[in-house]
């Protein structure tokens, strides 16, 4: 794995964000991220390099605040 790509790892560990890194195999709106259960599947294999992976996430975080706003 990637030094900045466990960074971003530890991040999200600590603000509490659960996660899992598996496969996933079905297609997704963000390749290598998706929610399933309340957490956060991540696909190591299949996000690139860690600048997508990061690009993605912020993406996904973003998508995510905003359908919660009431």
């Amino acid at each position: 794995m990637h030094k900045i790509t466990a960074k971003i790892l530890c991040f999200l560990q600590e603000i509490g964000l659960i996660y899992h890194l598996e496969k996933i195999e079905e297609t997704t709106l963000l390749p290598g991220l998706q929610l399933r259960n309340g957490k956060l599947i991540i696909d190591t294999k299949n996000y690139y390099t860690p600048v997508i992976f990061y690009t993605k996430l912020v993406i996904w975080l973003a998508c995510l605040l905003i359908s919660e706003k009431p």
